[in-house]
């Protein structure tokens, strides 16, 4: 009993079905916590970094999943070329804004090769992958 105790908050509990006086408010640690583990809403595609970074991280994240999911046929067919449309759409946008900033196709190859070393696990190209596609939308 004590144990439980223990772990609840000081202020007493509101009656089943009501809702508290004042709203809770969190603090930016908090926030912060709650946006890394929000589903798609990465913060490495934010209004911060350049379009060229955002469609270079998105192209990575992308070509990541669309390989895995269309190796292990966990998807239909129209899914897996729906992603690879978005897919293409995001590399044409790298190779257009590199263009624009005067890098070379070796150039661009080679950040694009840095930034997937930078993002390994597939749970965080995962994240990043439903983030660009609602991007897209």
């Amino acid at each position: 009993m004590t144990l439980l105790a223990s772990c609840g908050s000081a202020e007493p509990a509101p009656a089943s079905g009501q809702m508290p006086d004042r709203a809770r408010e969190f603090s930016q640690a908090d926030k912060q916590a709650a946006l890394a583990l929000s589903i798609g809403n990465v913060q490495a595609l934010s209004a911060e970094t350049s379009a060229y970074d955002r469609s270079l991280l998105c192209s990575i994240a992308l070509e990541s999943i669309y390989t895995q999911l269309s190796e292990s046929g966990q998807l239909d067919t129209a899914m897996v070329n729906a992603i690879d449309q978005v897919r293409t759409v995001y590399n044409n946008r790298v190779q257009q804004l590199g263009a624009a900033e005067n890098k070379t196709t070796s150039e661009i190859a080679a950040e694009r090769e840095q930034r997937a070393q930078e993002i390994p696990e597939q749970s965080e190209r995962g994240q990043l992958a439903i983030g660009c596609l609602r991007a897209m939308t």
